[in-house]
């Protein structure tokens, strides 16, 4: 083989290196921004998540307090006549009722 063929031989092998090296970088580059985009979907779907626990909790207390304001059991009224500033015959009198 002459000297420019032997040249040319190792042009073209420096720009095969070259070309693995672009693509070993180019497929470096999209795993990274694929493992990115797996990490922001995985937060997006956790604050998601997080924003339903939260209403469902917001939910259930409401319906809670409803249950309260709608409880007039014989403990709950005491209960309450107990927070009332009263004097005791009142509360005696109170009390009476549920004798």
């Amino acid at each position: 083989m002459s000297k420019r063929g032997v040249r040319i031989e190792e042009m073209m092998e420096r720009f095969l290196e070259k070309r693995e090296e672009e693509t070993a970088l180019i497929i470096k580059q999209a795993e990274k921004e694929a493992a990115r985009r797996a990490k922001q979907a995985e937060e997006e779907e956790a604050a998601c998540r997080a924003k339903e626990v939260k209403e469902e909790v917001a939910c259930l207390d409401k319906e809670n307090e409803a249950a309260k304001s709608n409880d007039f059991s014989i403990k709950r009224c005491i209960s309450v006549l107990n927070t009332l500033e009263v004097t005791k015959e009142e509360k005696a009198k109170a009390y009476a009722v549920f004798i």
